[in-house]
C-alpha cells in the first residue's frame, strides 16, 4: 500500500495531513495497491474532462483505473473547483479534498453512482468513511 501525491495546481494543499488520512482510508478499505493523487489547475481538469468524459466543463475529481499489477489508479483533483464547492457546502478546503479522495478511491474500487440505487449506497459509504477517517 502506497500513496503517490503530487501537487501541480499552484494551490496550497496540506499534503502531510492528506497522506495520513489516505493511509487510514486505504487500510480501512484494505487497499494493498499503489494509488496516485494528483492536483491540477482547473483548466487542465477541464481538458481531461473533455477528453475522457466528453464534457466540456470543469469538474472537481476524476478517477482513472490502471490495469497494472500493484497500481490501482489515479485520482485527479482540481483544488480550485474543490475550494468553490467547499464554500458552497460550508466546509474547509481540506475537508472537501478528503471527500474527493474518498469519492475517487471508491470509483477506483468499482463503485458507481450513475447506476440507479447504487448512488445512495455509494454516497452513504462515502459519508461513513469520511466520518471514520476525518472525524
Amino acid at each position: 500500500m502506497r500513496a503517490l501525491i503530487e501537487n501541480n495546481s499552484g494551490c496550497r494543499i496540506g499534503i502531510p495531513d492528506l497522506r495520513r488520512k489516505l493511509g487510514k482510508l486505504m487500510r480501512r478499505l484494505r487497499v494493498r495497491s499503489t494509488v496516485g493523487v494528483f492536483f491540477v489547475p482547473k483548466y487542465r481538469m477541464k481538458s481531461l474532462n473533455r477528453k475522457y468524459r466528453h464534457k466540456n466543463k470543469e469538474t472537481d475529481v476524476l478517477s482513472f483505473e490502471m490495469n497494472e499489477a500493484g497500481y490501482l489508479g489515479d485520482i485527479i483533483i482540481s483544488p480550485e473547483v474543490a475550494k468553490r464547492n467547499a464554500k458552497a457546502y460550508g466546509a474547509s478546503l481540506q475537508e472537501e479534498i478528503a471527500r474527493l479522495v474518498i469519492h475517487g478511491l471508491l470509483h477506483l474500487l468499482g463503485h458507481d453512482h450513475k447506476i440507479g440505487r447504487q448512488e445512495k449506497r455509494m454516497f452513504a459509504l462515502q459519508d461513513k468513511l469520511f466520518k471514520e477517517v476525518c472525524g
